[in-house]
């Protein structure tokens, strides 16, 4: 079973990575720098259930649907550059966590078309994707 919990996102985080995954492969990623962009993701975020689980209990999902991954740190640096956060979920036992350089481990969130296309859509607009 999956955990549902809410999507918090502190306000301090300065930066967003929204990876876009189709058949369980990371196809597309974006950054999303500065606090405007990123505030308004944030505002759409607050109350959304997500969730958290394996990378098994992704499997499905994955397969079926177009999915955003979006994993946030408070600044550059703590985004590894030559990993995708896919690469790092799944190397870390699948737990949906990533950690930063100062070895602080943040989740990572999945949006998917399929639960979220409102969303989904808002996300690539405020991306201009």
């Amino acid at each position: 079973m999956r955990d549902t919990q809410t999507l918090d996102v502190p306000e301090s985080d300065q930066v967003i990575l929204v990876e876009k995954i189709s058949n369980n492969k990371a196809v597309d990623s974006k950054r999303v720098k500065g606090v405007q962009k990123g505030e308004k993701i944030r505002k759409r975020l607050k109350g959304l259930k997500g969730s958290e689980g394996t990378l098994n209990e992704y499997q499905h999902t994955l397969k079926s649907n177009t999915s955003y991954l979006l994993s946030f740190a408070s600044s550059e640096d703590a985004l590894t550059s030559d990993m995708h956060p896919f690469t790092l979920w799944m190397a870390n036992n699948g737990r949906g966590m990533f950690s930063d350089s100062k070895n602080n481990t943040k989740p990572l969130k999945f949006i998917t078309n399929k639960k979220h296309p409102q969303l989904v859509k808002d996300i690539k607009h405020i991306l201009g994707v």
